[in-house]
């Protein structure tokens, strides 16, 4: 089962998000919540389905420095990919 863990400042972009795809369509939840963040199309298109098969994705919004820390702790477990957004969010897989 996929499993999303989303927590802070990004629950409420992620529930506005939500309730504009009610009125717009064509978005599943979590592209929704990616889009309404500033991840491009096609970068959540790829992680709606790494999710559905499987993998967890972690979003990660601060500073600068907060997120290359992100970043790094990321790399230094492991993580599959990261990508840094120049809304200032980290995504790892």
């Amino acid at each position: 089962m996929p499993q999303l863990l989303v927590a802070g400042r990004l629950v409420m972009l992620i529930v506005g998000a939500l309730e504009e795809a009610a009125v717009v369509g064509g978005l599943t939840a979590l592209g929704a919540g990616l889009c309404s963040i500033g991840i491009p199309k096609n970068s959540f298109v790829q992680y709606e389905t790494q999710v559905k098969n499987g993998k967890l994705l972690l979003v990660a919004h601060g500073t600068p420095k907060e997120v290359e820390r992100a970043k790094d702790i990321l790399h230094q477990h492991q993580a599959q990919t990261t990508t840094v957004y120049a809304a200032q969010t980290a995504i790892g897989m």
